[in-house]
């Protein structure tokens, strides 16, 4: 996963380079990218790899799959995003695919 990131991100800058920055850069948004980094992505990925202990590895992996359909339904439900047509046949993709993917377990 780390390769593939590092190729698209160095294939992207090629499409908007990242030293192009447009915004501000303050305190603020400073502070934003330090929470998002430690909460977002330290925090809960140790906290997945610590689920490990008391779970195996492929139901750990069966709940990181509803991660996104819980994302989209908060974002519904607390940020009133618009969720169409194209948003519930992904959301019924993901339910069917957790259920394809506990399905072969047994």
């Amino acid at each position: 996963m780390g390769w593939g990131m590092l190729v698209g991100g160095l294939g992207f800058s090629f499409i908007h380079p990242p030293w192009k920055f447009q915004g501000q850069w303050n305190i603020s948004s400073f502070l934003a990218v330090v929470f998002v980094v430690i909460f977002g992505t330290l925090l809960a990925f140790y906290c997945y790899m610590e689920s490990l202990r008391y779970i195996t590895a492929s139901e750990a992996s069966l709940l990181a799959c509803v991660e996104p359909l819980s994302a989209a339904f908060l974002a519904v439900a607390w940020l009133h995003v618009s969720f169409g047509p194209f948003e519930w046949i992904g959301s019924f993709l993901i339910i069917v695919t957790i259920f394809i993917l506990s399905a072969v377990k047994r």
